[in-house]
């Protein structure tokens, strides 16, 4: 990863499907991103349709800020990507 400035705002909004993607899951994917110097302050929103208590539960341990279910609302989306913000002024 490259290594970002302190003034650049960046989210990253992790849709679950992707863990239909052989290399990586979103968990590893949030994993790394945690667990790397350079990234680790990126806001991280995790998305999915089918949101269970255990995908939330290790999605928050392993360090997502926020975790919402896939809908077509956009009230709690945004929601999630203010609190997603908030944890990395």
């Amino acid at each position: 990863m490259q290594q970002l400035t302190s003034t650049s705002r960046i989210l990253v909004v992790e849709d679950d499907e992707s863990t239909r993607r052989p290399k990586k899951d979103c968990l590893q994917l949030l994993g790394e991103i945690r667990g790397n110097p350079h990234s680790k302050h990126i806001p991280f929103v995790l998305m999915s349709d089918a949101m269970d208590e255990v995908l939330e539960r290790k999605a928050y341990c392993i360090g997502a800020d926020a975790c919402v279910m896939k809908s077509s609302e956009l009230l709690p989306f945004t929601k999630a990507i203010r609190r997603a913000f908030a944890a990395h002024p």
